[in-house]
């Protein structure tokens, strides 16, 4: 089959696109539009000035194109396929500018990174140091984490790991010193300044989360509490009333506010799915019980919810088990249709396509069912289906 340039669309495009689609002749001035243009433009307009790297050009330049084509196309009489398409590469450009963005990261320091990427723009005469300022101020209070974090634990680091995190600071404080005094002939200074503490500091921030990720538990929302139950249940042979009280007031509350919502939208395999949804179900409404159960059973019950969302990363579809078969790329279409970011009409003509073939027309079945029930489950049936054909070819 042909394949299909898809993307998921925010809902305002893929009802802007179904407007046209039922005949609306013009649609520059809706309300819709009038706001959603406003928004994009900004957006455009913020990646322009924090484009640091000429790399990033093309996507900005590819971005203001399509708007402008896509706002032509909502306001005249240009094909449905065409504008559909607009909007896809519209936001396919803004995708491929966040990803080109990412390649460039200097640092896992969200607050550091940006750092550098601002002193970045400004040197290509992008950015103003007005729309700098905020950005250091982040980046101070990161930085501040950071000391509060050694002076806490540099007892327990040998020498060298010290000196090498004081060395750290040091070409961080150069760094900021050298932004403050907003002089252009240091930009490129204080950003290798930057780089270079911030190669050192992310040890630091990647040791916090690795403590962290310890004393934590995967259960979403309140997994810290949870590992905490459980471990006064390991030290101390019991629950005190004040943990029980915490359990039914304040954790299994957030847990379900969590739960209730987040069941249906697990992305694996149904069979997997319905499996752990109902452990998980099975398991929370046990713990109902917590104060009635025996210690063992209470730590049981709390390690075995943990387990279950444990196994959520490694039941998730990842596109690398899709890459062997022969049209992977519909993998991205099915994404886009689960995200309700694809029009009807486009989903109808993909289903006219998939029944043109016999490799396809399984997954064209898949997503009509889709269509006449709502039912997000024969989504998941098709990209098992694909996954499994992925998976033979790559066996032979």
């Amino acid at each position: 089959m042909k394949k299909p340039y898809v993307v998921p669309l925010p809902p305002e495009v893929v009802a802007l696109l179904e407007s046209k689609h039922k005949g609306a002749p013009n649609l520059t001035q809706s309300a819709s539009w009038i706001a959603l243009k406003s928004h994009l433009t900004q957006t455009t307009e913020r990646m322009k000035r924090w484009a640091g790297h000429e790399g990033l050009d093309p996507a900005v330049a590819s971005a203001e194109e399509q708007l402008t084509k896509f706002e032509e196309g909502l306001g005249g009489q240009v094909k449905l396929e065409e504008l559909t398409q607009s909007a896809y590469r519209l936001f396919g450009a803004l995708n491929e500018y966040a990803r080109l963005r990412s390649t460039l990261r200097t640092c896992q320091i969200p607050e550091i990174d940006e750092a550098v990427q601002a002193l970045h723009a400004v040197n290509r005469g992008r950015l103003g140091w007005d729309e700098v300022e905020p950005v250091k101020e982040r980046l101070i209070a990161r930085v501040d984490h950071l000391v509060g974090l050694f002076k806490d634990g540099s007892e327990h680091l040998p020498e060298e790991i010290q000196q090498a995190l004081l060395k750290g600071f040091a070409s961080m404080n150069t760094a900021v010193a050298q932004m403050n005094t907003r002089d252009e002939s240091q930009l490129a200074d204080a950003a290798a300044n930057m780089t270079n503490a911030g190669s050192i500091l992310e040890h630091l921030d990647k040791w916090q989360r690795e403590f962290e990720m310890e004393i934590s538990c995967e259960v979403p929302v309140v997994g810290r509490e949870v590992q905490e139950l459980m471990m006064e249940l390991q030290s101390n042979g019991a629950l005190s009333t004040e943990s029980v009280d915490l359990w039914y007031n304040e954790l299994a509350p957030k847990i379900q506010e969590f739960w209730g919502p987040a069941r249906h939208d697990f992305f694996m395999s149904r069979t997997f799915k319905d499996k752990l949804v109902g452990r998980i179900d099975t398991l929370l409404y046990e713990l109902q019980e917590l104060e009635n159960m025996t210690p063992q059973e209470q730590f049981d019950n709390l390690r075995a919810l943990a387990d279950a969302f444990a196994e959520v990363p490694a039941r998730t579809y990842q596109r690398e088990s899709f890459e062997h078969h022969p049209q992977p790329w519909l993998f991205d279409t099915f994404v886009a249709v689960l995200a309700k970011g694809v029009p009807r009409f486009q989903i109808d003509w993909i289903i006219e396509d998939m029944n043109q073939s016999t490799d396809t027309y399984e997954l064209g079945r898949c997503l009509t069912q889709y269509l006449s029930t709502d039912d997000r489950d024969f989504l998941l049936d098709a990209l098992d289906h694909m996954q499994r054909e992925s998976q033979r070819n790559y066996k032979v």
